[in-house]
């Protein structure tokens, strides 16, 4: 007997292509009309087209050009920057991208490297473009349940048909395609690694997962909690993937580069006590800790903030018997604290929350809106509220959120309990 094929009530194709269109018209508007990407060569602008990136791409071109050595040598890093014979544009050199990801990062950006500035910043466009809407695609494919949609049906199909114009509007989003941050990689691989999760292939997951190992400041987190639950197919994927990123950089690079990056991690722990850290921008613990204590450095005072609220994150995370990935409430505190445990993020990293929001509307529509809502509104007042209240607001957003997913957690899993004691 011949099946019959059951038809999506969302074409997935077709919201996807219409995202990639938006982003598409966004970029074109910000590479050859916005004057921070101005492509004459001879102007003199702030900063350059591209931002961001050109650190990325600049590392990248050390080591195709047999500087690698040189990679975190502040003065010569610098100096390629700013040389207009080497990246072909000039700008402030008021403005400074310092080097501050792993060896394996620089790696991989030698992929954009060997293409002239300019164009690099277009094909980088490009990927950031392509790995947003196929992360938004597997997320609405795979992660979205429709099925379980409490509301109308009108509602639910314009939720399915017109939830991309929210993602392109969301300001982590015009962050990081503004300033070429890598938001949408990192969405993508959180995306399919919590959909093959789903599918109960956790070795997948964990090999994709290791990609953001790249990333250590997002990757650091989730592997814990896998250790907890004893999901050791996901930890061996994520393991092979790690040994065979920093081992090949390891190998391939020169044992200065090394030494220097270990300079730059010791360093680190003062970033947030130096010119042009965002204090507004930050999501982690860190800051509110920056806040407590001041201009002074004082350690203890550091730890009376960021400790408790620490484990506190950690206990709402292994706290369960079990973890449950097909609830969008496990992925959002995953994420958000994450964010907060991190020792630096700041808010365009917070694009990847767009996965359980997603995920949230196609279940629980006010709720959903809810997150979108007051994520917006913290990015968005975060400059008045530590101008006038002399607070970061985005880290404390993100404890509250993470106490109220805790709370319905254990309501969840107490009506469960007493479900299954009436039905002994």
């Amino acid at each position: 007997m011949r099946r019959m094929k059951i038809e999506s009530p969302i074409s997935y194709r077709s919201w996807t292509i219409a995202l990639s269109l938006a982003l598409a018209a966004f970029m074109g508007i910000l590479v050859f009309i916005s004057p921070s990407h101005c492509w004459n060569p001879s102007t003199v602008t702030e900063a350059p087209y591209g931002n961001d990136f050109l650190q990325e791409w600049v590392g990248g071109r050390m080591i195709l050009g047999g500087e690698a050595r040189e990679l975190y040598h502040t003065r010569t890093f610098e100096a390629r920057q700013h040389d207009p014979a080497y990246t072909g544009i000039q700008w402030s050199r008021a403005c400074y991208f310092p080097p501050v990801y792993p060896p394996p990062h620089y790696g991989l950006a030698t992929l954009v490297a060997w293409i002239p500035y300019r164009f690099a910043t277009i094909a980088w466009s490009a990927l950031l473009m392509a790995s947003m809407g196929l992360g938004s695609w597997v997320t609405a494919k795979h992660l979205v349940r429709f099925q379980d949609f409490q509301g109308d049906a009108l509602t639910r199909r314009v939720i399915e048909r017109w939830s991309w114009i929210g993602i392109v509007l969301f300001p982590c989003s015009v962050y990081c395609f503004i300033v070429g941050q890598k938001g949408p990689f990192w969405l993508l691989i959180f995306a399919v690694t919590w959909a093959l999760l789903r599918n109960k292939k956790d070795g997948w997951a964990g090999i994709v997962f290791g990609l953001l190992s790249i990333k250590p400041t997002l990757f650091f987190l989730l592997p814990l909690v896998m250790l907890r639950y004893g999901r050791w197919r996901f930890l061996f994927g994520a393991t092979l993937t790690v040994a065979m990123l920093w081992g090949g950089a390891f190998a391939l690079l020169p044992i200065e580069v090394w030494s220097g990056f270990a300079e730059k991690l010791r360093m680190s722990s003062s970033y947030t006590g130096i010119q042009g850290y965002h204090l507004d921008w930050s999501c982690s613990l860190n800051a509110l800790s920056y806040v407590a204590i001041g201009e002074r450095n004082i350690a203890v005072l550091k730890w009376f903030v960021v400790l408790p609220l620490s484990l506190y994150g950690l206990w709402v995370l292994v706290e369960s018997q079990s973890l449950d990935v097909e609830n969008p409430g496990i992925l959002w505190c995953v994420l958000s604290a994450t964010f907060l445990l991190s020792p630096h993020t700041y808010y365009y990293d917070l694009l990847i929350l767009l996965i359980p929001v997603l995920w949230y509307l196609s279940i629980d529509l006010k709720r959903g809106l809810f997150y979108y809502a007051i994520l917006t509104g913290a990015v968005v007042l975060a400059p008045v509220a530590l101008q006038h209240l002399g607070i970061p607001l985005i880290p404390f957003v993100l404890v509250g959120i993470l106490a109220e997913q805790q709370k319905k957690m254990r309501l969840v899993s107490k009506s469960a309990l007493l479900d299954g004691i009436r039905c002994a």
